[in-house]
C-alpha cells in the first residue's frame, strides 16, 4: 500500500490503484510519519483511541482523530468507489473549531466511510464458526426451498435433489 504526505495541503494520500484502506493503516502511516527526524516539525496530525479488551475476542473499536488534516485517495482516471474501513475517521478542524469530513474529494472518486457509536472488533475464529454451523441441528432448518430441506429429504429417502 503506497501511502504519502501532503505538508502543504495537510493530506494523507491513498496511492492509485489501491481503493482501500483500514484506519489502523492510517493511524501506522501517521505515526511513522511523525517520527521520521524531517518530520519532526510537524505538529500532532492525529489522535487515536479504541482496542481496549472488551474479553471473548471482542475489543472496542478504533477511531482516529485527524487535527487539520485529510485522507485523500489519488485521483483516477474511470469512476473508482474507494473505501476507509475498520473503524471511525473523524477530523477537527482547528480554524472553525468544528468536525469537518476527513476524506478529500479526488477526481473520479466516490469515497465511502462507515462509522459507528458503537464500534467494536470481533476476531473471528473462523474453525469455530464453521463448526457451529455445520454442528447446528438440522431441525430448526427445514423450511421449504432451503437447503436444509433438501439434506432432510436426501436423508429420509435417499433421493439425489438438484440444489438449484
Amino acid at each position: 500500500m503506497a501511502i504519502s504526505f501532503d505538508r502543504i495541503n495537510k493530506l494523507v494520500i491513498v496511492g492509485a490503484p489501491d481503493a482501500e484502506i483500514s484506519v489502523q493503516q492510517i493511524i501506522n502511516a501517521v505515526r511513522d510519519y511523525e517520527n521520521e527526524p524531517s518530520n519532526l516539525d510537524v505538529p500532532t496530525i492525529a489522535t487515536a483511541s479504541g482496542k481496549e479488551d472488551l474479553g471473548e475476542g471482542l475489543s472496542i473499536g478504533i477511531t482516529l482523530k485527524l487535527i487539520d488534516w485529510k485522507v485523500k485517495f489519488d485521483d483516477r482516471t474511470a469512476w473508482t468507489s474507494c473505501e476507509v474501513k475498520g473503524g471511525n475517521l473523524i477530523c477537527w478542524d482547528t480554524y472553525t473549531q468544528k468536525y469537518v469530513n476527513p476524506v478529500s474529494p479526488a477526481a473520479y472518486v466516490t469515497s465511502v466511510r462507515t462509522s459507528s457509536v458503537s464500534a467494536a472488533i470481533i476476531e473471528n475464529d473462523h474453525l469455530a464458526i464453521a463448526d457451529t454451523v455445520w454442528d447446528e441441528a438440522l431441525s430448526g432448518h427445514v423450511q421449504a426451498g432451503s437447503i436444509g430441506e433438501k439434506i432432510k429429504k436426501l436423508i429420509t429417502t435417499g433421493q439425489y435433489i438438484a440444489l438449484k
